[in-house]
């Protein structure tokens, strides 16, 4: 698996996605945590999706002017193949 350098660690909603916005990472968080952030256009998020995972929906974050860094597309491509192996297909949700 990839192992990421972890700038930042929370089990607080509000602070996963401020640091997201600041620019300190991306974040793994449910849809309905970020549906406002995405609205209004200071987030994004690619659905993970599969099965096994409901009712809840994973999106992998990110601040709406940044693009993923290098580890961060490392780190999307092996969830996604990790799902993939299970029949999951990704899907790009924007603003």
């Amino acid at each position: 698996g990839v192992v990421g350098d972890i700038a930042a660690s929370s089990d607080n909603i509000q602070m996963i996605k401020a640091l997201v916005c600041e620019g300190v990472g991306v974040g793994v968080l449910t849809s309905l945590d970020v549906i406002p952030e995405v609205k209004a256009g200071t987030l994004s998020f690619t659905q993970i999706s599969d099965p096994i995972l409901r009712p809840m929906t994973l999106a992998l974050c990110l601040a709406s002017s940044r693009q993923l860094s290098s580890a961060a597309n490392l780190l999307l491509a092996e969830i996604e193949d990790d799902f993939g192996q299970l029949g999951y297909q990704p899907t790009q949700i924007d603003a």
